[in-house]
């Protein structure tokens, strides 16, 4: 006996959330979270924006340790080229200073005037003021202080002699002699002082050297370490990063392997369509019903896309077309996503051929039952044959949904069919059958009365 709600929406809707709830994570998709409250999703951005900011921030230690450093051996580099200079200065006013004593002795011997000649004096004015311009760079030096003292000291002291007037003076003399040894003694400290201030010009340039090499052996060991700190760093959270990938890529394996053991599992055809309506996943079950292989549909449209729009969401009637006769099934159509933007839809069909035709064969029942006890009352209440038999004429037509109905009485003696009961639909535009009918001809009612069956 059919239910009330058998067919109902109530019902489809019953059964179709039944089949529905079989695929839950095809509908909403949730990524389950690990121990610090995370998704795998969520743990590899972290670990990649981590990455990001701790290799930024020792990249740019390092930028800064290479330019502090850097400055610091600059400065240094330019200190000790001054040094330099001025050691080459002091040297060559020490060179010029033997030269110029080894000239006048040899123009002493030369000559009997013995005093000092105007080349020599402007020779040494001009080394005076080499040495004044190299005392104003050198004297912001504190270690150079007391040697400049004493080179400026002994040079007025060479200057007295240098510059004073000898014209009187003769070779041989003891004012001769006086002159030689104050020049000799000044030219002596001259020397001793050159000498003492390039030995300290000389200790600054070695320990500049010396601070340079720290410097350089300090900034490489920095850079050594940060760098090496910078591949420690990005090795273990590469290698994090691609623990946390390995663990979402084996969880979607997983759950992709659950969601097609769950799709075998259900009764029903089901199929994963993208977003642009192409069939990327189907059951074995779904290409039974449409008749098709894996090969056909992955990639394509479904073959029932011509039946519901695109995006469909709800519950279709359709007919599937298939060689061995059309399927009718019912169309459940769901969002893939339902918290973002639409990805796809799970398209879920019922195969409800049988329940049509069990549904179709009890109307017919129902019909035929209904006629027989629309014919049964007029019987029971005692009408003529006639009227009988022309309600069964008219109910016949009606259930079979033919233009025209008869009764027709075999008479075996007569071999003719006598009509005794006629009924023809109004809008028929057929004439009306004979009233006897031989049952010895081709008619249908001669086929009838010879072979007994319909």
């Amino acid at each position: 006996m059919r239910s009330a709600t058998e067919g109902s929406p109530i019902s489809r809707n019953l059964q179709y959330s039944q089949s529905v709830s079989s695929v839950p994570h095809l509908h909403r998709p949730v990524e389950p979270r690990g121990a610090a409250g995370q998704t795998p999703t969520e743990r590899i951005r972290f670990l990649h924006r981590l990455q990001v900011a701790v290799m930024g921030a020792i990249a740019v230690a390092i930028v800064i340790a290479a330019i502090g450093t850097s400055r610091s051996v600059l400065s240094t580099g330019d200190a000790r080229d001054r040094a330099d200079d001025a050691r080459t200065t002091l040297v060559d006013l020490r060179t010029d200073l033997l030269d110029s004593r080894l000239q006048y002795w040899r123009g002493r011997q030369d000559a009997a005037d013995v005093a000092i000649p105007a080349p020599l004096r402007t020779r040494f004015v001009a080394a005076t003021v080499r040495l004044a311009q190299l005392v104003t760079q050198r004297s912001r030096v504190p270690d150079e202080a007391d040697a400049i003292a004493r080179m400026q000291a002994a040079t007025a002291g060479l200057g007295a002699v240098v510059l004073s007037d000898t014209s009187a003076i003769r070779a041989g003399t003891a004012e001769d002699a006086a002159l030689v040894g104050r020049a000799d003694a000044a030219i002596e400290q001259v020397d001793v002082a050159l000498g003492e201030w390039l030995a300290v010009i000389n200790r600054e340039i070695a320990e500049r050297g010396r601070a340079d090499d720290r410097m350089v052996a300090r900034l490489v060991a920095i850079l050594g370490g940060l760098i090496a700190l910078l591949v420690a760093v990005g090795a273990t959270l590469w290698i994090a990063i691609d623990r946390a990938r390995r663990a979402a890529v084996a969880q979607i394996a997983a759950e992709h392997d659950a969601t097609s053991a769950v799709m075998a599992a259900v009764h029903d055809g089901v199929a994963v369509l993208d977003a642009a309506g192409c069939v990327v996943h189907a059951n074995e079950r779904l290409l039974a019903m449409t008749g098709t292989t894996s090969g056909d549909i992955i990639g394509a449209s479904p073959p029932w896309a011509t039946g519901v729009p695109a995006g469909f969401v709800g519950e279709a009637d359709l007919e599937l077309a298939r060689p061995d006769g059309d399927l009718a099934v019912i169309l459940s159509s769901s969002p893939l996503a339902t918290d973002t933007p639409a990805m796809g839809w799970v398209h879920i069909l019922k195969d409800v051929t049988d329940r049509k035709r069990a549904e179709v064969a009890l109307r017919e029942r129902a019909a035929e039952q209904d006629v027989l006890r629309r014919v049964a009352t007029v019987v029971a209440r005692g009408a003529e044959p006639i009227e009988v038999f022309d309600l069964v004429a008219r109910e016949v037509a009606l259930l079979l949904g033919a233009e025209a109905g008869l009764v027709t009485r075999f008479d075996p003696i007569a071999e003719r069919g006598v009509d005794v009961g006629v009924w023809m639909s109004p809008d028929s535009l057929a004439e009306r059958p004979p009233a006897r009918v031989p049952l010895d001809g081709g008619a249908p009612t001669a086929v009838v009365a010879r072979s007994g069956e319909a």
